[in-house]
C-alpha cells in the first residue's frame, strides 16, 4: 500500500515537473515571437492593423492604460511637450474600450494621437504591463521602455 502511494505521488511530482517545463518553454517561444514582431514598425503596424503608420518615418507608439497612475504621468509629459514630437509620428494604444481611451487622451489634448487597435492583437503582439514605450526609426525598433520613463530619455533616443 505505502509503495502505491510513493509511486502515485512521484509520478504526480515527474508529471507537475513536465507540465511546468512545458508552459516555460511555450511561454519563451511566444515571447520570441512578440519580440521578433516588434522589431520593425511596418511588421507592429501590419499585426496590429494600423494603417497610418508610415514605416519611413521615425515613430514613438506607447500602450497605456488610463487608470495607470505611470501612464498618466507619462501622457501628461507628453502633453506638455508636445511640440517636441512634431517631427515624429506620436501614437498611442491601449486594451481599454475605445471611448475609455480617447477621452483620457482628450483630457490632456492628444486624441489625434489614439491608434484604434483590436483588444486581442494588441495583447496578443505586446505581452506585459503599461506603460511601454516603443521607438522607431528607419522601419527598426530603436528603443523599448517598459514601464514609466522620462520623456528626455525617449527624446534623447530620437535625436
Amino acid at each position: 500500500m505505502k509503495k502505491k502511494i510513493v509511486g502515485s505521488v512521484a509520478l504526480a511530482l515527474v508529471l507537475l515537473c513536465v507540465w511546468f517545463a512545458y508552459k516555460s518553454i511555450t511561454k519563451l517561444q511566444q515571447k520570441e515571437k512578440v519580440q521578433d514582431t516588434q522589431q520593425t514598425l511596418s511588421l507592429i503596424g501590419e499585426k496590429l492593423g494600423i494603417e497610418t503608420l508610415d514605416s519611413q518615418k521615425p515613430a514613438v507608439l506607447i500602450y497605456f492604460n488610463s487608470e495607470c497612475h505611470f501612464c498618466q504621468y507619462e501622457v501628461k509629459e507628453i502633453s506638455k511637450n508636445l511640440s517636441k514630437f512634431k517631427q515624429y509620428q506620436l501614437g498611442f494604444m491601449s486594451f481599454e474600450p475605445e471611448i475609455k481611451a480617447k477621452n483620457f487622451l482628450k483630457e490632456y489634448g492628444l486624441q489625434a494621437f489614439y491608434l484604434s487597435v483590436d483588444e486581442n492583437r494588441l495583447t496578443t503582439h505586446i505581452m506585459g504591463g503599461v506603460p511601454q514605450v516603443f521607438i522607431y526609426d528607419d522601419n527598426s525598433l530603436k528603443k523599448h521602455f517598459k514601464g514609466e520613463v522620462k520623456i528626455e530619455a525617449i527624446l534623447k533616443v530620437l535625436e
